[in-house]
């Protein structure tokens, strides 16, 4: 039974830092967007 608690609390763990890790990326992401749309500029439709 505290195989079962341990092997659950390392399974949500390694969840959390592929989390996190996504997390980061999308971070960087989004920044890297951002700096585009700052150098395009704003545009008429």
């Amino acid at each position: 039974m505290a195989d079962d608690k341990k092997d659950k609390r390392k399974e949500l763990d390694d969840d959390l830092a592929n989390l996190d890790a996504d997390y980061a990326k999308l971070k960087a992401d989004l920044a890297k967007v951002r700096a585009d749309c700052e150098e395009i500029g704003p545009r008429e439709i």
